[in-house]
């Protein structure tokens, strides 16, 4: 079932719903920037089964000794108006999209900046290895871009158009791709096919009628601002989400159980892990990816981290539903269920009661409704 994610700005918001997060992957000489970003919740829920996780028999549970005041919590108001450069900056990357590569004219010598289209091949011990070579028609490279390990395009840098050359290199000590090339000297054949440019179209109301689907450069220039204030409402309110449930934790006093702790870092761990399953890829691979290059020390620190702050935050927001007799009507209930069984793909209410039962699904109204009461009752500074 899904809450409210007020901890959208840490690892359970980065791991389950993982927002944007990239990292680099090394493919023969290449370390290019992954494409692959997963659908995103920035409506600011977090995934939670009926059930809490974590929490098993007769196991000793943090408890809330004191609940620090809960209305009228003050927190940093954040500006949801895309500036000008915002606006241009992602109408610039729409642009690019579209480039088209062209050979220069006249030019001879690799320069930075420079798309160049190459042949490769990779010998290890004077043999070619396995994902070292280059596929048909050549790899258009962009010197500068940091796409292939270091050295490779720094010593393209004045080569000649139509020439070959041996690039003496060594592998980083650490290499995702083929473990067993880490740390070793290698030598890349590389013959130069083309030196290129891209050029990037105009913004013109031509343009946007036939790639884009908007009749004039401002009917589009408009939508990409309401587009980006749209993201940018949403990241401020799971920001205030966040940030007013954490200054009533920190105003709470709670009874710790590290147990209880342990148990739901431990479920934390397996939603990621089931989310690196679901990719089909191991989670060193998974963390390199989605998670900045972290650590497994760094990543478990991490989950120990937002465990302890699951549990505390669902502890306040209990303690607030009773202190303040909060509920649903069967309005509310039947309005809000519907919405909630469109985001989990079922037409009939009465199926998806089945799945999750009335109760569950009450509860994380309730929860929702709870957090919604405590965002209005903040003060933005």
């Amino acid at each position: 079932m899904k809450k409210r994610n007020f901890m959208a700005a840490l690892l359970l918001g980065m791991a389950l719903t993982l927002a944007g997060c990239g990292g680099k992957q090394e493919a023969g000489p290449e370390q290019t920037e992954t494409q692959t970003q997963t659908q995103t919740e920035n409506s600011g829920t977090e995934s939670k089964e009926p059930e809490d996780q974590g929490e098993a028999g007769d196991m000793k549970e943090t408890t809330l000794v004191k609940l620090g005041e809960y209305k009228g919590v003050e927190v940093q108001a954040m500006d949801t108006e895309p500036s000008k450069e915002e606006i241009q900056k992602e109408i610039d990357a729409v642009l690019e999209g579209y480039g088209q590569l062209e050979e220069v004219e006249g030019k001879t010598v690799i320069e930075e900046g420079d798309v160049v289209n190459i042949d490769y091949r990779g010998l290890l011990d004077g043999e070619a290895f396995e994902g070292g070579t280059s596929g048909e028609g050549g790899y258009d490279l962009t010197i500068g871009s940091g796409q292939f390990i270091e050295g490779f395009e720094e010593k393209l840098i004045g080569k000649e158009l139509g020439g070959s050359y041996d690039l003496d290199l060594k592998f980083p000590e650490i290499y995702k791709n083929n473990p067993d090339l880490a740390g070793k000297p290698v030598i890349f054949e590389v013959k130069v096919n083309k030196i290129q440019k891209l050029v990037i179209p105009e913004l013109t109301d031509e343009f946007v009628k036939k790639n884009l689907e908007y009749d004039s450069v401002e009917a589009y220039r408009k939508s990409v601002e309401e587009g980006l204030r749209a993201q940018k409402t949403e990241e401020a309110l799971a920001k205030k989400d966040y940030d007013v449930l954490t200054a009533i934790i920190e105003a709470s006093e709670f009874e710790v159980s590290m147990d209880q702790v342990q148990a739901e870092k431990e479920a934390v761990i397996a939603a990621n892990q089931s989310a690196a399953a679901s990719y089909g890829i191991d989670m060193e691979t998974y963390l390199y990816f989605f998670m900045g290059g972290m650590t497994e020390e760094e990543f478990e620190k991490e989950c120990e981290i937002t465990a302890e702050l699951r549990i505390k935050s669902n502890l306040i927001v209990e303690e607030v539903t009773k202190a303040e007799g909060i509920s649903v009507t069967e309005e509310e209930y039947t309005q809000e269920a519907t919405n909630l069984m469109a985001d989990y793909g079922y037409s009939d209410l009465a199926e998806f009661e089945a799945a999750y039962t009335r109760d569950a699904i009450e509860e994380n109204i309730v929860y929702n409704k709870t957090v919604d009461f405590l965002v209005e009752q903040a003060i933005e500074k």
